[in-house]
């Protein structure tokens, strides 16, 4: 009797040891995925920071070209009219 105890209680060990194994090799698994989808979010976060970045200093370009030419079109205005 002692010996068919000491089997079912090995036989139980193993098995839920198993299982164990098994959760962590999910979780393990899991864990990879994530920090792969991170990674590439941060990747795709950096791209459209640049992308951001570059789109801003064009803009500020084309403002500043624009104030520009309305400055010489308002000087030519006022020189037109004194004539």
């Amino acid at each position: 009797m002692a010996d068919t105890m000491g089997s079912l209680r090995e036989l139980l060990l193993r098995r839920v040891q198993a299982e164990h194994v098994s959760g962590l090799s999910a979780l393990l698994g899991f864990s990879t995925g994530l920090a792969a989808s991170v990674k590439e979010v941060l990747a795709n976060h950096d791209a459209s920071l640049a992308e951001l970045a570059e789109a801003t200093s064009l803009l500020e370009s084309k403002t500043l070209e624009r104030q520009r030419h309305e400055g010489q079109q308002r000087a030519e205005r006022e020189v037109r009219l004194q004539a």
